[in-house]
């Protein structure tokens, strides 16, 4: 997992499952440097509850809603 800016994509994934610490750690440090991270992939509510308490601001996925097609969505 690589832990970006919000105008690159990050994805949750199983690794903030598996190293919490090292991942709140990372989270910590981007944020002091001033930006906002973006967690893709949340597709279950232990998954969301984990990507929260590691220090992510936002997150995105199925769990939250099915991709829709522009038209969809105007």
């Amino acid at each position: 997992m690589i832990l970006t800016p919000l105008h690159r994509r990050s994805h949750a994934g199983t690794i903030i499952c598996l190293w919490p610490t090292i991942v709140s750690h990372l989270a910590l440090m981007i944020q002091e440097a001033g930006y906002l991270l973006v967690a893709e992939g949340i597709e279950s509510d232990k998954l969301a509850k984990q990507v929260k308490k590691t220090g992510f601001n936002f997150g995105q996925g199925y769990l939250f809603g099915r991709a829709k097609t522009p038209p969809k969505v105007l």
